[in-house]
């Protein structure tokens, strides 16, 4: 089983720690034992909630490369969960990404039109 430290950080997002190997006679158990008591004991700098020892194959999506979303997840009990208003955020932040680049190539013809008192221009930039 693929296992990871869960715990939510200082921004509202989660954050998912890897134990590197430190010990060849440790096992893998005590490696995520020795960093969830680490991330508990000084919180890390970034955690504002316990850590929990959590299955890579509960987190949605957390074997995809599109990490666009993993601020949309929470800790429920002892899984993560999707957190879907902020995931509606993150999504609707990303179309006003791609609708303000539109719209500033629009008002760029548009200031032209205006400029040079073109109306049919005007009326194009405005459809």
């Amino acid at each position: 089983m693929n296992r990871r430290i869960a715990f939510m950080n200082t921004k509202g997002g989660l954050t998912l720690r890897n134990p590197a190997r430190v010990f060849d006679e440790e096992s893998r158990d005590q490696q995520i034992e020795r960093v969830r008591l680490q991330v508990l004991a000084n919180h890390d700098g970034k955690a504002v909630g316990p850590p929990h020892v959590v299955s890579l194959d509960d987190i949605p999506d957390a074997q995809e490369s599109n990490r666009d979303f993993r601020n949309a997840l929470k800790i429920v009990g002892t899984s993560v969960a999707p957190d879907m208003p902020k995931a509606r955020q993150i999504h609707m932040a990303k179309i006003r990404e791609a609708r303000d680049e539109k719209l500033a190539d629009l008002d760029v013809v548009s200031l032209k039109a205006i400029e040079e008192k073109d109306v049919p221009a005007q009326g194009k930039a405005a459809a």
